[in-house]
């Protein structure tokens, strides 16, 4: 067997990766470019990959991307350019680089020991800060309640009404319309 051993099919309107004969299962490295792939269904089949070329594909998942990038335990070289999920994913490329530590080029980029150390430290200081958005949040969502509760009765406690119409103003509610916050808190909702 050749020391790379390589399966080119770019252009083939491969639409997803199944039954693969297991002649195909040795290769080490696998072209699907420009195919139109929406999953990596069976990738993992492949576990001897070292390289793997997705370019130009509709991959946009990032969750099912990782978990079946965290099947080829060889994968040395990864080449994504072309697919919404790199528009679409925060830290795309630390969140590649936390699942696959032994990569040494993403999307024809050098990957270094420290770019894979601090693809960890970015990952972390990201759930803080959702962590810190999802808080305010929560915090603003309390105070609309409780200001839409004192509106019915603003007798009842009218200090606490103007506590509250100023905390729920002070708010930027226009930052939480921004679509990129709106994925950050729902994603980590999801991920809590």
């Amino acid at each position: 067997m050749p020391a790379e051993d390589i399966l080119s099919l770019p252009e083939m309107q491969i639409t997803e990766i199944d039954r693969t004969p297991q002649v195909f299962q040795s290769v080490t490295a696998l072209e699907l470019q420009k195919n139109g792939l929406q999953s990596l269904g069976d990738i993992q089949l492949f576990a001897r990959l070292r390289k793997l070329n997705l370019q130009d594909n509709s991959l946009s998942d990032i969750d099912e991307l990782l978990t079946k990038l965290a099947g080829l335990p060889f994968l040395e070289e990864l080449h994504l350019e072309g697919n919404p999920v790199l528009r679409s994913t925060f830290n795309c490329r630390s969140r590649i680089l936390a699942v696959c530590k032994h990569l040494r080029v993403l999307n024809s980029k050098p990957v270094t020991q420290d770019d894979i150390l601090n693809a960890g430290v970015t990952l972390e200081k990201e759930k803080e800060m959702l962590a810190t958005v999802v808080e305010s949040y929560k915090e603003l969502r309390a105070h609309k309640l409780a200001l839409e509760e004192l509106k019915k009765s603003p007798r009842k406690n009218p200090e606490l009404l103007v506590s509250n119409a100023r905390m729920a103003l002070e708010f930027d509610e226009s930052a939480y319309r921004s679509s990129l916050i709106r994925k950050l808190i729902e994603r980590y909702l999801h991920c809590a």
